[in-house]
């Protein structure tokens, strides 16, 4: 049913989100019946490990219908990873994606597969991890001024989060909460407050 699934939101018991990574998303229900295509979405740079990526329910979800995604941008010199929010309208069994923006991205862009991607709100819900993989330039995850092999910390709207380890730094120092990842495709908070990051 679905080309490529790689992400998926639980609005509720019975609704999910589902993003493909050829660069769709789906509003899917478990009572059965076709997924409806989510209309909307930015332009995906689709080839091996790059696409659409993951997709996460802003903490006040339940009120402002906002949620938060990944992709991969294309552009000149190659692509990047991307943060977006966007709020998700549905009407009359239709549903697109409003007021977009690209809160934060991976520069400069450039060639390799191995993106990261996943997004992780903090417990108290007033910012969110974001894992950037190296795109297969090994180098990159020791470079403190690059935005790739790192584990992001940044506050709702893209910005460095206070309290991160160079938070005064300034750049990519000043998003950095962990550095040295190559493929960081698993990010979770545990039961006791602590965070979780998975490479492959």
């Amino acid at each position: 049913r679905f080309d490529l699934p790689w992400a998926i939101a639980v609005i509720n018991s019975d609704r999910l989100i589902v993003t493909t990574k050829p660069g769709k998303m789906f509003l899917a229900d478990r009572a059965g019946g076709d997924p409806v295509e989510v209309s909307g979405l930015p332009k995906v740079e689709h080839a091996g490990q790059n696409g659409l990526l993951d997709v996460a329910l802003a903490p006040d979800f339940s009120d402002s219908r906002r949620i938060y995604f990944t992709y991969v941008e294309p552009g000149d010199g190659g692509s990047s990873l991307a943060l977006a929010r966007t709020t998700l309208t549905e009407q009359q069994g239709k549903a697109r994606l409003d007021g977009l923006e690209v809160i934060w991205r991976q520069m400069p862009k450039g060639k390799g597969g191995q993106p990261g991607g996943i997004i992780a709100f903090a417990p108290d819900g007033k910012s969110l991890f974001l894992s950037s993989g190296d795109r297969m330039r090994p180098k990159t995850a020791q470079d403190p001024d690059l935005a790739l092999g790192k584990g992001l910390h940044l506050t709702l709207d893209g910005k460095p989060a206070p309290g991160n380890p160079e938070a005064n730094a300034g750049g990519v120092r000043a998003e950095t909460w962990s550095t040295g990842h190559r493929n960081p495709y698993g990010l979770a908070f545990a039961p006791d407050g602590r965070l979780w990051l998975h490479e492959m």
